[in-house]
């Protein structure tokens, strides 16, 4: 009960010192120990009263999401139980990087990845994915269809599931899946460049009809080759987190500055 609650006062913005001073008050638990103060005495504890004030210490002392888990590790003991609790405040409390998110997603099998997508079907959140209401997108003003095929597998479609949320003014693209649709918008203008259907095929999945946004004002680009490889880079390298080629126009040239601009951190 005293996790959830830290989770609660996380996720509504309470300060440390709030949600520290709540849970003392509510559940009697001493947070006022140090990590340091931990160590030397811990050992392996299966109890609330063992687990749950340390984790929310691991999690009082952290800077982001990923300190707290390193915080929460480094108690040793019952660490997969530390680490679970702790994440689960932090995430209120931060959030989750997408590179965080991608990288996490290597671990898992398609087993694993059928469980988080049979989630996500029957339309039940997950903390570290991307909602269209997350950014201020634009509709289509003028919409073309081009034609592909890109095929996946079952933690592919579980990781694109999840989206990409900006997080720095670096970061030029924001994307999320509505039900089938997986969309691509322009972060600092919020215009939606790209919408594709995610079809099922055979054991797998695949793209292969991809709109694109054609109104000039917004997008200048009308090369539906240059486009695909565009998406396909934004597929991959943006939310797979692979290594993809820096799409370029027919004559294979491309400048670091304007790679920069139409990508940002992303070529990096």
């Amino acid at each position: 009960m005293a996790a959830d609650a830290a989770i609660f006062l996380a996720r509504m913005g309470k300060e440390k010192k709030d949600i520290k001073g709540y849970i003392e008050s509510k559940y009697g638990y001493d947070l006022s120990k140090t990590l340091d103060d931990i160590h030397p005495a811990y050992r392996f504890s299966e109890s609330c009263q063992d687990t749950v004030p340390q984790a929310i210490i691991a999690f009082l002392e952290s800077m982001d999401f990923e300190d707290a888990i390193r915080n929460a590790v480094s108690i040793e003991g019952d660490s997969g139980t530390l680490a679970a609790i702790t994440e689960a405040i932090a995430e209120a409390a931060y959030g989750v990087r997408s590179s965080i998110t991608t990288n996490a997603f290597y671990f898992l099998d398609d087993k694993l990845s059928t469980v988080i997508n049979a989630w996500l079907d029957k339309g039940l959140p997950l903390g570290a994915q991307t909602k269209k209401t997350d950014w201020k997108p634009e509709d289509f003003s003028k919409a073309h269809v081009i034609h592909g095929d890109i095929r996946f597998g079952e933690t592919q479609l579980a990781r694109v599931r999840m989206g990409l949320r900006p997080e720095a003014m670096e970061d030029k693209w924001f994307a999320y899946c509505e039900g089938n649709k997986l969309c691509f918008h322009r972060s600092w203008t919020g215009y939606k460049i790209y919408e594709a259907e995610i079809q099922g095929f055979e054991q797998s999945y695949r793209i292969t009809d991809i709109k694109v946004e054609r109104d000039d004002e917004l997008y200048s680009n009308t090369d539906d080759a240059l486009d695909f490889r565009t998406f396909n880079f934004l597929f991959a390298r943006g939310l797979l987190g692979l290594d993809a080629d820096i799409p370029t126009a027919d004559s294979g040239e491309v400048g670091v500055m304007q790679a920069w601009s139409s990508f940002g951190r992303m070529i990096t």
